[in-house]
């Protein structure tokens, strides 16, 4: 059996298969009467099994048996059928493979509750596409009274969605323009719902400007907090040239968006859907292309939260640790275009032998350049760069070092190389030859002054507490690299990587990038940098001498898979 979201064609087979599942899902194994979605269409697919499909989900059933199977439950199930009875009357060899229908149709949206006969209103077609139990959210909405705030014709036209899709009142209130924001992204129109003691609850709001227009969000109510984050968001991209005004064409189109996203708040209110981590929106340009898109609005670490002992060393080793590919992935919604926090890390025509680039351009401007051992490595590298100014602010932690990582080791090291590099730890220097370190530290030595022609200096300096620092130069005494470890070929490994990234890049002559990038030369992610780092880090919080804290609100940047450290001296 196969189950796809999106439209089912004659031309391809969708690409997520599965076997027939043993139990019917939670929400189907019940009492209660299910029935098919209406609308849900059967069609044979050219002898490749029988396509079950409404709007963009689908479920295909690819086995002889099932489909033999379907043929004698579609009809019943179309009907209303409690799912025990309906397994009761299978027989025992094809109970498994109808549960697996079921869970399979349960789980793309196709079933619906029986429920009890309710008066439909004007929307009650769009409900049965977006709840399980599209009659009592048509009961909801006669029974609902709004509130829409605001002037012009996105107001209005929200209004009148909302009138026309069946709820008891809506109800216009007006807001006072202000001039002087005219080209800055305002709120258009924001709806409300009346609550038990009449108080007022946000659903959803529309806002934006002659560019930019942003409606929902679609998969929780809103609140203040969300229309704060989402001016200020936009209000970032810089002012366009053209007053907040839309017109006719896109006002009627915003209104409907803003219309759906309110009938999706009933829908969930029905289901009891838990609202999502992060809202998400429609995102409308000024050329009338409307996309969705996740805002993920991290706050500041700048409060400290649990303190972490030696048994943080363990809780998440087991699950802690994703590739650097795996790590981008998750952290897309934060670069998003429009709503992103920062830039999305790019390698662009970076040259990415002996080492890996990216660069990442920020809001002020600036380019950023990520330097690591491959591409992936060197996003991840300009992406918790420029993360680290929303998550530390201007003026940095004031408890002690803030680290970011897409593990919780990987924040450790972070912050534990960043308090150690800038402490008096009574560095003093020793003499090491660089001919007998390790053949990988020899090659970038290599790369660096004789490839890319770059005379530098290497300084080694060792401290009192089992900690070596690095420090690449070039002849002006100008920092090209830094890094500490505990043995002093992984320091050097490091902060040789930092130094070639920042001359490669220099020296590439790209056309798409500033030559003098904004490059951090403190190595704290390369691969026996983090080992050594974090092992030393667990002896010293087991002897008091180093303290670290997960910042309060560090769970927030966990949901992007970003973990959050700061250390600080005893």
């Amino acid at each position: 059996m196969l189950a796809h979201d999106g439209p089912t064609t004659g031309g391809g087979r969708p690409a997520l298969r599965g076997h027939a599942v043993a139990t019917v899902s939670a929400r189907a194994a019940g009492r209660a009467g299910v029935r098919l979605r209406r609308g849900t269409r059967a069609r044979p697919l050219d002898g490749r099994g029988i396509a079950i499909s409404a709007g963009a989900h689908a479920v295909i059933v690819d086995d002889a048996g099932a489909q033999a199977l379907w043929t004698t439950i579609e009809p019943v199930l179309r009907a209303g059928v409690e799912p025990d009875r309906l397994l009761a009357t299978v027989p025992d060899g094809g109970r498994e493979v109808v549960s697996g229908i079921l869970a399979q149709l349960d789980a793309h949206h196709l079933l619906r509750e029986v429920e009890p006969a309710a008066d439909e209103v004007a929307a009650f077609a769009h409900l049965e596409t977006v709840t399980r139990r599209p009659a009592a959210a048509a009961r909801l909405v006669a029974s609902t009274t709004l509130r829409v705030t605001g002037d012009g014709p996105v107001a209005h036209a929200v209004g009148a969605h909302l009138a026309a899709a069946g709820y008891a009142r809506v109800l216009g209130q007006p807001t006072t323009s202000n001039p002087a924001a005219a080209h800055a992204p305002n709120v258009l129109a924001r709806v409300e719902r009346l609550g038990a003691g009449d108080a007022w609850h946000g659903v959803a709001f529309a806002l934006g400007d002659s560019r930019t227009l942003v409606v929902g969000p679609g998969n929780r109510d809103a609140d203040a907090c969300l229309e704060v984050a989402a001016l200020a968001r936009l209000a970032r991209l810089g002012a366009p040239e053209e007053p907040a005004a839309p017109e006719s064409l896109p006002a009627a189109l915003v209104g409907a968006q803003l219309a759906l996203a309110v009938l999706a708040s009933t829908a969930r209110a029905c289901d009891g859907t838990a609202p999502g981590r992060w809202p998400e929106y429609l995102v409308t340009s000024d050329g009338l292309v409307s996309e969705p898109r996740t805002h993920v609005a991290l706050p500041r670490l700048v409060h400290e939260g649990r303190a972490l002992d030696v048994d943080a060393w363990t809780s998440g080793a087991a699950h802690d640790e994703h590739g650097d590919a795996a790590a981008l992935r998750r952290l897309e919604p934060v670069w998003d275009p429009v709503l992103g926090l920062v830039g999305e890390p790019m390698s662009l025509d970076l040259p990415q032998l002996p080492v890996g680039l990216a660069a990442l351009v920020d809001d002020d401007g600036r380019t950023l350049g990520g330097v690591g051992t491959t591409t992936a490595a060197a996003r991840l590298d300009a992406a918790l760069d420029a993360l680290r100014l929303p998550a530390d602010g201007p003026v940095g932690h004031l408890a002690g070092s803030l680290g970011l990582g897409v593990s919780a080791s990987a924040a450790r090291v972070d912050a534990v190389a960043r308090l150690v590099e800038r402490s008096d730890l009574g560095w003093r220097p020793v003499w090491r030859d660089l001919a007998s370190m390790r053949p990988d530290v020899r090659r970038l030595h290599v790369a660096l002054t004789r490839h890319l022609a770059r005379p530098v200096t290497v300084s080694l300096h060792a401290s009192e507490v089992g900690l070596h620092r690095v420090d690449v130069r070039d002849l002006d005494g100008d920092l090209l690299g830094r890094a500490v470890a505990a043995d002093e070929s992984a320091a050097t490994h490091g902060a040789l990587l930092r130094a070639v990234g920042l001359t490669q890049w220099q020296e590439s002559g790209a056309g798409l990038v500033p030559a003098e990038p904004a490059i951090d030369v403190l190595d704290t992610r390369s691969p026996d940098v983090r080992r050594q780092v974090d092992r030393w880090a667990r002896a010293a919080v087991a002897t008091g001498a180093l303290h670290l804290v997960e910042p309060e609100r560090a769970g927030d940047w966990a949901t992007v898979g970003v973990h959050a450290v700061v250390a600080s001296w005893t």
